[in-house]
């Protein structure tokens, strides 16, 4: 687990899961920045770092989903969070947390978009740090398995996520 946080007064337990594979540089700064970002939300939350081992090809969908049933084991989570180690929060008003009818995607204006929440990104895009509920989860029944290596496991996400919640 990459840390934890049990406030005295919550609404929400957040698993915050995160597929990782050898960017130390991105671990680090993601840890000492997002633990300062989610205890001023007064949040409590646990940090799953998915780490493959080191002889297998990652797989960020597989990852993921292993981060859900693992983290299932240590409390019983209301949301989960699938958060790429790259992707950092800038502003306190960017709240964590699921919304209760669809999965929700909370990294809706990213810095290598130009912060555009036009075109590509808001009618293609459905990766970065993405929020479930348990529910929500097994009705798209996670995310797809097959695919190896970065990328395109996010679209597949996009698609199970339309096909369950047309918008």
């Amino acid at each position: 687990m990459g840390g934890v946080n049990i406030p005295k007064k919550w609404n929400v337990k957040i698993a915050i899961i995160v597929p990782y594979r050898d960017r130390l540089r991105n671990l680090k700064l993601f840890i000492r920045f997002i633990h300062p970002f989610l205890v001023k939300q007064n949040i409590y939350y646990g940090i799953y770092l998915v780490e493959p081992l080191k002889n297998l090809t990652f797989n960020k969908g597989l990852s993921m989903n292993v981060g859900f049933i693992e983290s299932q084991k240590d409390n019983d989570w209301d949301c989960f969070i699938f958060h790429d180690v790259d992707f950092l929060p800038e502003n306190d008003k960017n709240k964590y947390g699921c919304h209760q009818k669809v999965p929700k995607l909370i990294s809706i204006a990213i810095s290598a978009f130009g912060y555009s929440t036009d075109g590509y990104f808001k009618d293609k895009y459905f990766g970065g740090v993405t929020a479930f509920t348990k529910e929500q989860f097994e009705k798209i029944n996670g995310f797809s398995n097959v695919y190896y290596g970065w990328g395109l496991e996010d679209d597949d996400a996009r698609l199970r996520v339309l096909s369950k919640y047309p918008f």
